[in-house]
């Protein structure tokens, strides 16, 4: 028996590599994986690297060196090399050998004449025709004929619509991140046609939530945060940011302008306070204020971050590795790192060493004054005003008193007792002598001294009048209105740029100017050579990467995983895409309508695919585990912040206030006590309706957030984060059974069930709905009736219902 299943076995991988002839093999597909994953870390394109001065990723090369020869595998040394059975003469030297089937792949390959294609993604999208399809499926849009072909290749069919409720739930999460209200989910299941859910569409578009819930995604890109980080971790005002990106993704601000402005808002011409504050996007970044650090290693680290950060949200790219050497798997050499650098190094000084105290740093960057309501602004305009008033008096009465003071002196100095004092310097901008001179302690002042201070305070006392006082005051109150928020501005006189020597901002190496990666589409010479040239770079037509980035993260949103499953990756490492064509649709797609997001993201909502219920049998879940194909609807948990907005909306809690300063939800005692150097360490946490508000306004502190986002696979922003990873710990179940917030959610909506109207049954099916939108099952409300009966109140069935699965997550 086993001699049998041996043979078995043989024929089987002999048929499996007969199989692989060479029109089968693919070089984007299976080859290029292959030396990316096994050969490139050696023999790619960082020089510093390359072992033997052989290079596998340029074709010509690998010719000339004869590791490879067309048409002859058995004579091209690659083969030889990773068939060897010498472990000295054996490739890779370390780590598993190649499978029978990748040698079987390379020797096809090489034998059809070994051609190289141009890495998809450094490619222009190409226009494909969507594809014909069994006419039976169900089919919207272009994305079904794309997702249904790949279905059909792979013997498979796509899964039946969700039911009603389910569907409309799923979408205003998507959209809005709220959970419908049973009134609209009743009225949808009584017409669900076609026209009734492209109405629900464009309700959720046009809501003032939807910028709300796509704004928090690009926070994590844009790492957003209300601090500093490191080991001081002081508070900075960077709200009003927040606020623009909320308000720029519900008037539907066209992604390309949605760029420029954020990366160079004030380099646009006649610059409005709105496209300053969008350039707060690279002041989202970390900086070490610890006195210890130094100014010119402090703003290299955030230049970097300013470099990588560009590179990956809008490039896909990682670029980090480029700081101290070529890529080792890419195509981007030092220079073309240091050439984007200096894109971001004709940015004024931003912080200096001068800070309170021998500990601190502080900013001296831009920056721009904030208020935090309209009622506040009404009242700083008042102040300003009644500011202008006094100082028109002060003006009036200046001349009378400067002759009474010139009278005093005379009189003073006659007397004999200001005959030193250097009256010059105590003019009418009446202090910073004596200020000096109260410095010294009144028992080691000479006699001298102390007659200069007397005389100076009764002559303090007597010419500061009450304008100047009165002055003093408004501005203090204007002061305590008024925040600062960070914003982007470019030198006069920038500094030159030079390649850091193994990345060490102290070993300075050749100069370059500001430029772009050669392996992509060249710049326009007429862009000017800053930040502004640089975004209108990235957003050009034949950039080959930004519009299929940018799409692929918004249908990551949607379905849970991108087309291209390494969002923050498209280059040679990068998982390829799941279906190519489709990418290139939307890409263009994405670009012909005007880089509306609201477009595209209406496009994916209204296809059959995204439609399809989440509810299939295991044996369809299994030849597909990870829905790649797309043969059913999304379903995964949501983000933490989600997952809080939802429950406060269930329970009848949540605030629906639109923007402001960040706010202080409930979280453990004690825990901003831990951040060792911060000189703030008791959390306000906030009273009334802010107690409420979406989690997108939750105060982040990047030295302690608050623990239930990280719980829930957030971050602490310190860096752009492409993608959250969903885990499923004990850890968040404790939480949501016993944080503050939840405990307070389940009271709450335990309140609103006792008065809901209808006998037990009903008020139970009223709030199942309420909380997941579809309608219980009759042993669902059995259990919930038991379990209310056996306690006698329903605070058990709130906490049971809040605590569902199903309620948690999208599906």
């Amino acid at each position: 028996m086993n001699r049998l299943l041996t043979i078995l076995t043989l024929i089987g991988v002999a048929t499996s590599l007969s199989l692989c002839r060479a029109d089968d093999v693919s070089f984007t597909r299976d080859i290029r994986p292959i030396l990316s994953g096994r050969c490139f870390k050696c023999h790619g394109p960082d020089e510093n690297s390359r072992e033997a001065d052989l290079r596998l990723d340029q074709r010509q090369e690998a010719i000339d060196f004869e590791a490879i020869i067309p048409g002859s595998p058995n004579e091209s040394s690659l083969l030889g090399r990773i068939t060897s059975d010498d472990p000295d003469l054996r490739m890779p030297p370390s780590g598993d050998p190649f499978s029978a089937k990748q040698i079987e792949a390379l020797r096809s390959w090489i034998k059809d004449g070994a051609k190289y294609e141009r890495h998809w993604a450094y490619t222009k999208p190409r226009a494909v025709a969507p594809p014909q399809i069994n006419r039976d499926w169900p089919r919207t849009n272009p994305i079904d004929n794309f997702v249904q072909a790949r279905l059909s290749e792979k013997g498979m069919q796509p899964s039946p619509p969700a039911e009603p409720a389910v569907l409309l739930r799923r979408l205003s999460l998507d959209l809005v991140g709220l959970p419908p209200t049973v009134e609209q989910v009743l009225a949808f299941e009584q017409d669900p046609s076609a026209r009734n859910y492209e109405a629900a569409v464009d309700r959720l578009l046009g809501s003032k939530h939807f910028g709300e819930k796509w704004a928090l995604h690009w926070l994590d890109l844009a790492r957003y945060a209300d601090s500093n980080g490191y080991q001081h971790d002081d508070l900075r005002t960077m709200w009003p940011y927040r606020d623009w990106v909320i308000n720029a993704l519900n008037r539907d601000l066209p992604f390309d302008e949605f760029t420029v402005e954020q990366l160079a808002g004030d380099l646009l011409p006649n610059a409005s306070r709105d496209q300053l504050i969008a350039t707060g996007f690279h002041r989202n970044v970390p900086t070490n204020f610890s006195g210890g650090s130094k100014v010119n290693e402090v703003r290299a680290d955030v230049l970097h971050d300013r470099v990588s950060t560009t590179g990956q949200v809008w490039l896909g790219m990682t670029m980090e590795c480029c700081q101290c050497h070529d890529h080792k798997f890419d195509p981007i050499s030092q220079v073309d790192y240091y050439e984007l650098y200096a894109y971001f190094n004709q940015a004024v000084p931003e912080l200096s060493m001068e800070g309170p105290g021998m500990f601190r740093k502080k900013f001296i960057g831009a920056d721009l004054p904030v208020v935090s309501s309209r009622e506040d602004a009404s009242r700083v305009k008042a102040i300003t005003d009644q500011i202008a008033l006094e100082a028109e008096a002060l003006k009036n009465a200046k001349p009378a008193a400067l002759a009474e003071q010139e009278s005093w002196e005379k009189e003073f100095q006659a007397s004999g007792r200001g005959e030193d004092i250097p009256w010059e310097r105590f003019a009418w901008n009446k202090r910073n002598g004596y200020r000096v001179l109260q410095t010294t302690p009144r028992e080691k002042r000479s006699e001298e001294d102390q007659q200069q201070v007397e005389a100076l305070l009764f002559y303090d006392h007597r010419f500061t009048g009450p304008y100047e006082k009165a002055i003093d005051r408004l501005k203090e109150a204007r002061d305590d209105l008024v925040a600062r928020t960070m914003v982007m501005k470019d030198s006069t006189r920038p500094v030159a740029t030079r390649v850091f020597l193994r990345g060490n901002y102290m070993t300075p190496g050749e100069r370059v100017e500001a430029g772009v990666p050669d392996v992509l589409h060249p710049i326009d010479p007429s862009l000017p050579a800053n930040r502004l040239g640089l975004a209108r770079w990235l957003v050009h037509p034949d950039n080959p990467l930004t519009a299929r980035v940018t799409v692929n993260r918004l249908w990551a949103e949607i379905f849970g995983q991108g087309i291209v499953t390494t969002p923050e990756d498209f280059g040679m490492q990068s998982t390829p895409p799941t279906h190519p064509e489709l990418l290139d649709w939307l890409a263009l797609e994405f670009v012909r309508q005007g880089w509306s997001m609201k477009t595209i993201i209406k496009t994916i909502v209204m296809s059959s695919t995204y439609r399809q219920t989440a509810a299939v049998p295991s044996e369809a879940i299994a030849k597909d585990p990870s829905n790649q194909l797309l043969a059913r609807g999304p379903r995964f948990r949501l983000s933490g912040e989600l997952i809080r907005d939802n429950l406060l909306a269930v329970s009848g809690l949540l605030s629906k206030k639109i923007g402001g300063p960040s706010v202080y939800p409930p979280q453990p005692e004690g825990l901003w006590k831990e951040i060792s150097g911060a000189d703030i360490k008791v959390y306000p946490t906030s009273a009334g309706e802010d107690r409420y508000r979406r989690g997108i306004y939750t105060f982040l502190r990047r030295g302690n957030p608050n623990p239930m986002v990280l719980n829930f696979d957030g971050s602490n922003r310190s860096a752009c984060v492409i993608s959250r990873d969903r885990s499923n710990t004990p850890v968040q179940a404790l939480s949501l059974l016993n944080g503050a917030t939840f405990v307070e959610a389940a009271h709450a909506f335990a309140d609103w069930i006792k008065d809901a109207e209808g006998d037990e049954t009903e008020k139970i099916t009223i709030a199942f709905r309420r909380a997941v939108a579809r309608k219980p099952s009759n042993a669902e409300v059995e259990a919930l009736l038991t379990l209310y009966r056996k306690h006698g109140d329903w605070f058990g069935v709130a906490q049971v219902i809040l605590n569902l699965d199903e309620t948690v997550t999208k599906s």
